[in-house]
């Protein structure tokens, strides 16, 4: 090896950067060949500059060149050495910093050769200022650096002779890091392995050995090795770097396993054997390794993704580069190296040389697939022209090669790095393999999916129906993102073939969708491929959308499949594939206005549904003026804009309208591509005057669209407070000048109505920062001003409603609110009575949304003005509704007011002059009390039906007998308006109704049919509420029982049928006849089950499937052996006397597995593990072991957090297990079973974990 030497340091004194290096040097130095350093400090760099030693050493073992104790140090690189040092010593010697000269050691470093050196030294310590005095010069240092092996070389770096069978290893790392742009951190290598970090963290701070480690390909591993060093401490980094060597060859290696400091040695060649010698001699020896030949190595896993994403955007990554880049690096570190080198294509991996890379052909253009999937395999093979077995065994081979091109996580393979190797063996595909590739292309992506053969509701379920694609998911998209692929890159990368990517790609899209012409079967099938078919041939797909959307009925619109789904429990609807499609190329503003288009044809054809992604809501983050979703200039989205406007113009409305300044907007990321270079990498700058203008523009658009539609204008009003000032100083004008005899009378004062509020919201919130000056809203008064109708009645009607928008309402309370709106009214009655007389009411009542509130007006301000009998003769019961709600109002108002003299008064005065129908009118408009109740049994049979028929509030509260009010309910089918009436009854007064009528009134409602807007939910939670005080007042277990059983269906999440289960658990015969609903007797011959039948047993069923308890099992945990024991024999002897045994050990089974743990700490309960033994039956050890496993229930976890919960559980019964293979052997095999399923589990949970991350998108 060529290295320095003391010639070179005295060259070296001369350049300018060997002041600032040389503390450094001699910092290294120290650390390479002293132990037990207490104190070490070096200023290098701009930190020469400042005032202070050069250096301080605090040694406890001194060795030839640093001094035990503490000592300081001096440096000066001056021509004349004896010059610098003489300075040095006299200035240190006057003023030691602090430090005293008696028990310190004073050194000074020199570059250059000094002759008089010896004599300097004798003459120093001869005064006897310090306890010891040294000088090194270049020859020392030389000498120096022969001891520290690993600081030669880096120093020899350094200087440039690049030695080349051995590098210091922080040359190592700046070499490889440095190869990319941006260099790559430490932290990015690293990439989350912590405990491979931890492993060589280990190895650096433990006693001399050898550590193993096998990463992608032995460089990989090294620069793992490194990057972990280069995070340390600064003091612990400098130690490990100042004696860590890469080393090349054996020559190089048995002379430094010579050095007397002990080193880490990185061994980067093929000869184990001489390792050993190292270890004697004290060094730490590290063996990198690849994926070939790595028996008994650490294992170097790969990047846990979100670490590599962290670190990327650490090292300024935008982000989604830095998504994609760290999906890259979590595949293959070797593939981000060549993505990020700064001199591309100088490091060609071995399987990409011609002889190699004919085997990776199949795997590049498949992308992924399943080795579980006989369609998968069927393609792969077809693919590659050989039969599959001979293709895996080429597969095979390259999942275990350097820097490998496969990766297998499972079942699954996968190409490492896509685009690194489309770019590095495309150039070998032939027109034999294009071909090969477009047959099977088609073959895979036009198969339908079977799942669509199912209800929308039921395809979330569709592997468990049956309804699976003979492919996989990863080999459909894997395909299609390989059209994308080549059809994006293919300006760069050119075919052995004479066809271009682009046009390979556009052929087998445009075969494609012609086959899914019509076929809306096949466009769903395809749905969540378009995005990237769209990126593979954009016009193509565009053509093809735009024939979807043609005609009458237009194939496409049967993509919206979330109409009647429940979206909690659905698979998505085919129809946001479509959407994502459109929204990727609206993004090159060649596509832009096709796209558009074709979301405002599909927002106009959409029948809507459960999801909140339509294209409605795509437009407007499309054209959002603050930040386009599209690389397009404004001039040319307004140019598109207005299209859509000639073409869909109700669409363009509301699009419109969105783009319109909103303070409460949020802008949405639409969907990007994967290959193509459309998205720019950072968003799309948009200045505040550009802005301004695109929205001033869209503002005029929208005001020269508004004409004479009064929901226009409406809408452009509600939204001036979002305006800049400017564009509302453009909106009042607009307004102040339109033209009102273009509107209704109709129209004119829904327009009022709309001002009015505005005018209110300004007025009561003008400290709101949204809030327009006052001057904008007088303005908008005078607009309001010649709205007003010149008719009273058509005036007052915005006053009759519940929400009545008044100024200065804000801060009030509720009182006076009523207050002052009942004023209002009441002005506005009187002027309409004195206007237009009785006749003007009544158009009022019938115009208005709450006809109720004009009656209650009139009855609270005496203003009737017709007779009280002929009012109510005329309008209670009326078969036109506002006029009976009039009444109703008026009377409920009166009654509150004046009591039972007023109504005892109307009804004399009504004795037989009304019908049956405003008599229950009049009823039900009245206080529920005792009282009332009397006026009912006075009435007729036909009275008293329409009002029980009608009420639906009972205040069983106000009623000193509950009794007859309920047998009312009863007696008419109102037994849900009783439930919901013992249950506020109850709640007041607990004891107040005798338990049997709780009941009968429970039996009769979940036997009668709902009515209209009958909510399940609240019934489900008041009748279980009613069960448990029915419970608590010991109402008979029978009836209980009965009750639990009727109401089973809907009590689900609301109470427990704990006296059937109670029942189950102590009683074999009722769990015996339970069995006999369910299952037919095993060896007689059954007919075909019919509907009735399986709904008959559904509910002993579900009953079954909810008890959650083991027969004999006590409150206090403890088990009664004998109850237990005594249950179990029973019923298997009831069962094999009814031909159901089967069955019976099954459902034993399942109750088995609900045992309390054991005093002992172990599971199951000692009685449960005695029962197992004693029955030794497979089918209750089957049913046992399974229901187990599904106590465990859903499991929530971090999608990429991998098995860890199912290897701790495999501990537990591993070790339960292990507790009781000596006295309850079958016991301790199930546990053992249990555990063996976990850790498959687990190592199922870590595959998925690794798949989340190597597929992320």
């Amino acid at each position: 090896m060529i290295l320095v030497n003391s010639t070179d340091l005295t060259f070296w004194a001369d350049r300018l950067e060997a002041r600032s290096q040389l503390p450094r040097l001699i910092r290294r130095l120290i650390y390479a060949t002293a132990s037990d350093i207490q104190q070490s400090s070096f200023a290098a760099d701009e930190g020469i500059q400042l005032s202070g030693w050069d250096g301080i050493v605090n040694a406890n073992v001194a060795n030839m060149f640093v001094p035990a104790n503490v000592s300081v140090w001096e440096m000066g690189v001056n021509k004349d050495p004896k010059s610098k040092a003489d300075d040095d010593y006299q200035k240190r010697s006057q003023n030691p910093l602090g430090l005293t000269p008696a028990d310190t050691t004073f050194v000074f470093v020199t570059l250059r050769r000094w002759n008089g050196k010896e004599t300097w030294i004798q003459a120093r310590n001869a005064e006897g200022i310090w306890r010891e005095v040294r000088a090194y010069d270049a020859e020392d240092l030389a000498q120096w650096l022969e001891e520290a092996s690993a600081v030669h070389l880096w120093l020899s770096v350094l200087l440039g002779k690049h030695p080349h069978s051995a590098l210091s290893l922080d040359d190592f790392w700046i070499d490889w890091a440095g190869a990319t742009k941006p260099p790559l951190s430490p932290n990015l290598v690293i990439g989350g392995r912590e405990p491979a970090r931890d492993r060589i963290l280990t190895w650096f701070r433990g006693t001399p050995s050898v550590l193993t480690m096998q990463g992608d390909s032995p460089e990989e591993a090294v620069a793992f090795l490194s990057a972990v060093a280069q995070t340390l401490s600064s003091e612990e980094k400098v130690v490990i770097l100042s004696r860590a060597v890469v080393v090349d060859d054996i020559a190089a290696w048995r002379g430094l396993i010579l050095s007397s400091a002990p080193l880490f040695l990185i061994a980067r060649f093929d000869q184990p054997e001489i390792i050993g010698r190292a270890i004697q001699k004290g060094h730490h020896v590290f063996v990198p390794l690849g994926r070939v030949g790595a028996t008994g190595a650490f294992p170097l896993p790969r990047l846990i993704r979100d670490a590599a994403k962290q670190a990327l955007d650490e090292m300024g990554q935008s982000g989604e580069r830095a998504e994609d880049l760290a999906t890259l690096a979590r595949r293959s570190l070797s593939a981000l190296r060549r993505k990020l080198a700064i001199a591309p294509g100088v490091q060609v991996p071995a399987w990409a040389q011609p002889n190699e890379a004919r085997n990776l052909i199949a795997p590049l253009l498949a992308g992924a697939w399943k080795d579980s999937s006989k369609g998968d395999r069927s393609a792969l093979s077809d693919l590659a022209g050989i039969p599959y077995e001979q293709f895996q065994h080429h597969a095979v081979s390259s999942v275990n090669a350097p820097d490998p091109p496969l990766l297998r996580v499972g079942d699954v393979w996968m190409i490492a790095a896509r685009e690194d190797a489309w770019r590095l063996i495309a150039r070998y595909l032939t027109a034999d393999d294009l071909e090969r590739f477009e047959e099977v292309a088609l073959k895979v992506l036009s198969e339908l999916d079977p799942a669509f053969e199912l209800p929308p509701e039921k395809r979330f379920a569709a592997s468990i129906y049956g309804k699976n694609l003979s492919r996989s998911g990863l080999l459909r998209e894997g395909i299609a993102e390989t059209l994308a692929m080549m059809a994006s890159l293919s300006p760069e990368v050119s075919f052995a073939a004479s066809k271009t990517g682009e046009e390979v790609a556009r052929k087998i899209v445009w075969r494609l969708l012609e086959t899914a012409r019509g076929n809306a079967d096949l466009w769903a099938s395809l749905a969540y491929l378009l995005p990237l078919l769209a990126e593979a041939a954009p016009k193509v797909v565009l053509d093809a959308v735009e024939a979807g959307l043609a005609g009458e009925n237009p194939v496409l619109v049967n993509l919206f499949q979330d109409q009647t789904v429940n979206v909690a429990w659905s698979s998505s609807s085919p129809h946001t594939g479509l959407l994502w499609a459109l929204e990727t190329l609206a993004w090159n503003p060649n596509y832009l206005g096709k796209a558009a288009l074709c979301l405002a044809h599909l927002a106009r054809l959409d029948p809507g549904g459960g999801l909140v992604n339509r294209p409605a809501l795509c437009l407007p983050d499309i054209f959002i003026c603050s930040h386009p979703n599209t690389s397009a200039p404004l001039q040319s989205r307004l140019a598109v804009l207005d299209t859509i406007g000639k073409r869909e113009p109700e669409i363009a409305w509301h699009l419109l309208m969105a783009l319109l300044p909103n303070h409460h907007s949020a802008v949405s990321r639409t969907h990007g591509t994967k290959w193509r270079d459309w998205v720019p990498d950072r968003r799309i700058e948009v200045t505040c005057q550009e802005y301004i203008d695109a929205t001033n523009t869209i503002l005029e658009r929208l005001l020269s669209k508004a004409g004479a539609n009064v929901e226009r204008w409406c809408s452009l009003i509600v939204s001036i407070s979002n305006l800049m000032s400017e564009q509302q100083e453009v909106l009042l004008q607009r307004l102040e000048d339109l033209d009102l005899q273009c509107f209704t009378a109709s129209e004119q004062s829904q327009l009022q109505s709309c001002v009015r509020k505005e005018i209110l919201r300004h007025r009561d919130f003008r400290d709101a920062r949204w809030a327009m000056p006052t001057s904008s809203v007088d303005r908008l008064e005078k607009i309001y001003d010649p709205l007003e109708s010149a008719d009273c009645v058509t005036h007052s009607v915005w006053l009759f409603k519940h929400e009545v928008e008044l100024p200065g309402m804000r801060d009030i309370s509720w009182q006076e609110e009523d207050k002052i709106v009942w004023r209002h009214r009441t002005e506005a009655l009187r002027e309409i009575l004195n206007t237009h007389d009785w006749s003007g009411v009544l158009r009022l009542a019938e115009q208005v949304k709450q006809p109720d509130i004009v009656g209650s007006t009139l009855a609270r301000s005496n203003l009737l003005s017709i007779d009280l009998n002929v009012f109510l003769h005329q309008n209670l019961a009326s078969l036109e509704q506002w006029r009976n709600h009039m009444a109703r109002g008026f009377v409920s108002e009166r009654a509150v007011r004046d009591g039972e003299r007023w109504i005892a008064d109307c009804l004399t005065a009504a004795l037989n002059s009304w019908t049956a129908e405003q008599y229950g009118e009049f009823f039900l408009c009245l206080a529920f009390n005792s009282t009332l109740l009397k006026h009912l049994d006075a009435a007729g049979e036909e009275t008293q039906r329409y009002f029980w028929s009608r009420v639906q509030h009972v205040n069983l509260l106000e009623v000193v007998d509950t009794d007859p009010a309920l047998a009312f309910l009863l007696k008419f089918d109102r037994p849900h308006v009783a439930v919901n009436a013992i249950k506020r009854a109850l709640s007041k007064k607990p004891n107040s109704i005798a338990p049997e009528r709780i009941a009968e009134i429970l039996e009769a409602a979940i036997l009668t049919a709902p009515e209209p807007g009958f909510h399940v939910s609240g019934f489900a939670y008041k009748s279980a509420e009613l069960l448990n005080r029915l419970e608590a007042r010991n109402l008979s277990r029978d009836r209980l029982a009965k009750l639990e059983w009727l109401y089973f269906p809907i009590h689900e999440n609301y109470r427990s049928p704990h006296i059937l289960h109670k029942e189950m658990s102590c009683n074999p015969e009722f769990f015996i006849e339970l069995l006999q609903c369910i299952y037919p007797p095993k060896n007689e011959l059954q007919p075909e089950e019919s509907e009735n039948k399986i709904a008959r047993a559904r509910l002993p069923w579900e009953l079954l499937e909810s008890w959650k308890q083991m027969p004999g099992q006590q409150k206090d945990g403890t088990v009664d052996v004998e109850a237990l024991r005594g249950w179990v024999l029973r019923v298997r002897e009831l069962a094999a006397a009814c031909d159901r045994s089967e069955s019976a050990d099954i459902h034993i089974g399942q109750a088995l597995a609900f045992s309390p743990i054991d005093s002992d700490g172990t599971w199951p309960h000692q009685n449960v593990r005695d029962l197992i033994e004693e029955l030794a039956n497979s089918d209750i050890e089957n049913a046992w072991q399974i229901q187990i496993f599904n106590n465990r229930g859903v499991t929530c976890r971090s999608i990429t957090a991998g098995g860890e919960p199912e290897r701790i559980l495999a501990e537990r019964y591993e070790s339960y297990a292990k507790q009781m293979y000596d006295l309850w052997p079958r016991t301790a095999g199930v546990m053992h079973t249990l555990a063996e399923d976990y850790r498959h589990q687990a190592l199922h949970q870590d595959q998925q974990a690794e798949l989340t991350q190597d597929f992320w998108r």
